[in-house]
């Protein structure tokens, strides 16, 4: 692999290729270079390992994903080093496992069977070929995302409608994608599964606001608690129920910290809204009238 090169580079495609054009660059260059049509040619050798290197990350959209953003990032992207690193983290993959993986996309130019008799796999073998991998997305309420709760989802694909169990992880964040092993397309003749990415939609709550893991809800104390102070009662996202000690004096806006009722070990944050009757009473009004005098005089 010359330096400098990438991935894209060596397929002769643009990084924005669709995958039906990645496969048929991947197709063409791998009939010219197969082992079985360049026996004892190492040169043909390197090149077949390169562009199934290349393939076998472009052709997984998480890998694809993974690949595209070192790039965006300025990831040297002059292949993978020498010694099994693989390029960035992914793996070098040996020509037999290129043979393994997607030897059936150019079998019919050699006999219909994979390998040919190169290493361990013989003419008459069916090839077996992991599955492809999906992508799908889903809502979440906010509470089940921030708890890491399990939620059901029905997708609609190759394998027909199916349900799942999925297990969020405590704090997921709206955008998160997961990847879930073995959940995607079924492989081919005794293959693996390809994997599924999910894309997290979480919706929000009409109670909690996140930051961070600190998780924010608004707390209404009654006008005279907030001037004499007092204790209001207090639901944190955890559902764990208690009271709140409200200083005297305490204005609306003021933020009450609840140590470790967050998420992740984070705090609840409860924003007080002083609240006023709507349609106070005779004996309301009266109260709330020689207030205003008091502070009227308090002004002059």
């Amino acid at each position: 692999m010359s330096k400098g090169q990438n991935f894209y580079e060596i397929l002769g495609v643009s990084q924005d290729a669709t995958q039906e054009e990645i496969q048929s660059a991947y197709r063409k260059l791998a009939v010219k270079y197969h082992p079985d049509k360049n026996p004892g040619d190492k040169a043909a050798e390197e090149h077949f390992k390169e562009f199934g290197q290349a393939y076998a990350v472009l052709s997984d959209a998480g890998q694809r994903a993974q690949y595209d953003q070192q790039l965006r990032t300025g990831f040297p992207a002059d292949g993978f080093p020498s010694g099994g690193g693989g390029f960035g983290g992914f793996e070098s993959i040996s020509i037999d496992e290129i043979l393994r993986r997607y030897g059936d996309m150019f079998g019919e130019s050699f006999g219909g069977f994979r390998g040919g008799g190169f290493g361990p796999f013989q003419r008459g073998v069916p090839a077996r070929r992991r599955g492809r991998d999906v992508e799908a997305s889903m809502s979440v309420p906010f509470r089940d995302a921030a708890l890491g709760e399990s939620v059901s989802v029905t997708l609609h694909d190759s394998s027909g409608r199916r349900s799942l169990s999925v297990t969020l992880p405590e704090g997921t964040q709206d955008g998160a994608t997961l990847r879930l092993k073995g959940q995607g397309e079924e492989g081919m003749n005794g293959g693996p599964s390809g994997d599924l990415f999910m894309r997290i939609r979480v919706t929000p709550d009409p109670v909690f606001r996140p930051h961070g893991k600190d998780i924010e809800a608004d707390l209404r104390v009654p006008a005279p608690i907030a001037v004499l102070g007092g204790k209001v009662a207090v639901t944190t996202i955890q559902g764990k129920e208690g009271n709140v000690t409200i200083p005297p004096g305490t204005s609306s806006g003021t933020l009450l910290r609840l140590r470790g009722q967050g998420i992740q070990g984070g705090d609840h944050l409860a924003r007080v809204v002083v609240s006023v009757p709507k349609e106070p009473t005779d004996e309301q009004s009266e109260l709330y009238e020689k207030l205003r005098a008091l502070g009227e005089k308090q002004t002059v």
